[in-house]
């Protein structure tokens, strides 16, 4: 029976099917340059800066399970109550995120007009649009112009870097778009979803949560006990035969029985792909990824007029701004600035700002301070900027992702040894791709049950 498997990308998903295939009994290697992919935290002169994701939540429950198992070893911290929440950048000045439908009919976010529309959408005909439907097309359509540009688009680019206007509602809103085919009205459906989980509540999952040394506390808690079985470097080639998989990276090649590729298409295409349908390959490494910046600023507490009422402020397109988003860092997890001082990460760039990513780090602390001056009323410049480029990591569902998702589907079939996990599969959050990576390695250790 085969045993020894390759993780290429240890990213979440990379990070979970390694996990996985450990707990089930097989040889697990994983390779990456950086483990730890968007789960990132960078320690310095007593700031704790996360330098990708910020927090984590899942429903899935062979996730739950495994982090259940890991949190034994580390102490898990919530969003702090105070700042859970959200606010929109409206016109320069923050505003609050409504947190339900009827929060959502009152919000200050939209105009009478605005609400009068929204309130129309539980009798709006379903006219479910086809695959490739946009997800500033089903906002619009559902719930108006308002909504979509005010509430909906910066959730979107603050959440995958890219444009509602060419992002796919199926993927991106899956169960809105289900419920508007299910019952004709995504507000009457969210508001049963609503009521079910409050009637399931402690059976759930985790609301977002990180732990008190930071996100990166999933790969530091798998890696340490990697005996051996972790290596750093940037795999150049895969490939498939009759007996196996070979694996280059640091020009080095070594032989395993199957292999997981956890890495954003963007990296398959720096790959040599060989033992596998060219065409099915090509198309899967072929969607679109974006890139962005993410840029920590700490200031002195004292030079923050307006502090951050909630835990992040989302930027819509509207404002024009390179700016996508902003996290009160410290606020959400206290302990991650200096005593005395505010830290504030931004995200910059995306598909609406392609250029800004390649700023230097003077220009890119510059631009989300110059961002910032007014809705927080900062008065002095940041006592400590850190910046981290982030290439090509957030894959984009545009029109054809599903057809790209099939070559996949096609690609695992017709190449048993080979599993495909990553964020671009099954939803981009840290829980999503951690469960993308799981059923990875389920599909292998069932192969080879067979």
């Amino acid at each position: 029976m085969s045993r020894r498997v390759a993780v290429v990308g240890a990213g979440p998903a990379g990070i979970a099917a390694y996990q996985r295939l450990r707990d089930v009994g097989f040889e697990a290697h994983v390779i990456d340059p950086y483990p730890g992919g968007l789960m990132r935290t960078v320690r310095q002169g007593g700031w704790t800066i996360e330098a990708g994701a910020h927090t984590m939540a899942t429903t899935d429950p062979a996730v739950l399970a495994m982090m259940c198992a890991i949190e034994n070893q580390l102490g898990e911290v919530s969003v702090a109550p105070a700042v859970r929440g959200r606010q929109v950048l409206l016109h320069g000045a923050p505003t609050p995120v409504p947190l339900s439908p009827g929060d959502l009919v009152a919000s200050p976010l939209l105009s009478m007009r605005g609400r009068l529309r929204l309130l129309r959408e539980p009798f709006i005909a379903p006219q479910p649009g086809g695959d490739d439907e946009s997800v500033d097309e089903f906002a619009q359509r559902r719930f108006g112009r308002e909504v979509a540009a005010r509430i909906i688009d910066p959730i979107v680019g603050s959440s995958t870097g890219g444009d509602s206007r060419q992002l796919v509602a199926r993927s991106i809103f899956p169960q809105h778009v289900q419920f508007e085919r299910d019952g004709g009205s995504v507000l009457r459906g969210a508001m049963r979803a609503g009521m079910q989980a409050r009637r399931r509540k402690g059976s759930g999952g985790k609301p977002p949560m990180s732990h008190a040394s930071g996100i990166d506390w999933v790969v530091r808690s798998v890696t340490n006990n990697a005996n051996g079985s972790l290596h750093h470097g940037g795999v150049t080639r895969v490939a498939l035969d009759a007996t196996g998989v070979t694996v280059r990276w640091n020009d080095r090649d070594e032989r395993f029985d199957k292999v997981v590729l956890a890495v954003p298409p963007s990296a398959l295409r720096q790959m040599s792909m060989e033992g596998m349908d060219r065409v099915l390959c090509a198309t899967v490494a072929a969607m679109p990824c974006a890139s962005v910046a993410s840029v920590s600023l700490g200031y002195r507490r004292e030079c923050v007029a307006r502090p951050m009422s909630s835990g992040s402020l989302l930027v819509p397109s509207s404002e024009r701004l390179a700016l996508l988003a902003t996290f009160a860092a410290d606020a959400m997890f206290p302990g991650r600035a200096p005593e005395g001082h505010v830290l504030l990460t931004s995200i910059v760039g995306g598909v609406r700002h392609p250029d800004v990513f390649r700023d230097s780090e003077v220009a890119l602390a510059q631009l989300v301070h110059a961002a910032l001056v007014g809705p927080l009323g900062l008065t002095a410049p940041p006592v400590m900027t850190h910046v981290t480029r982030w290439e090509e990591v957030m894959p984009q569902p545009v029109a054809g992702h599903h057809q790209r998702l099939a070559a996949a589907d096609a690609l695992e079939q017709s190449a048993p040894r080979l599993a495909l996990a990553g964020g671009w599969r099954g939803g981009m959050s840290i829980g999503e791709a951690m469960a993308s990576g799981i059923r990875a390695a389920d599909r292998l250790a069932g192969e080879t049950a067979r």
